[in-house]
């Protein structure tokens, strides 16, 4: 919970620690859906200023829980895509 409070207070630096700790993940996941490396590099950027731009509707479920979140939009940003 330390990390998303980090976020939502605004730190940077906590911002950075999410982007580095999931950015490959979230790539990876993408990859299932689209096959187009330059898209999903597109909407994995979309998908982090999507969660850093409405963290405030976040809702701790506990730990994992912002990754999931993290995830979940970047599968329905590749299934839109």
């Amino acid at each position: 919970m330390e990390l998303e409070e980090s976020i939502l207070d605004g730190i940077r630096r906590a911002m950075r620690q999410l982007y580095d700790s999931c950015a490959a993940r979230a790539m990876a996941v993408s990859h299932r859906y689209v096959g187009d490396a330059d898209a999903r590099k597109d909407i994995v950027q979309e998908s982090f200023i999507q969660v850093l731009t409405h963290i405030d509707d976040f809702q701790y479920r506990g730990k994992g829980s912002l990754i999931a979140w993290l995830l979940r939009i970047v599968v329905n940003l590749s299934i839109d895509y």
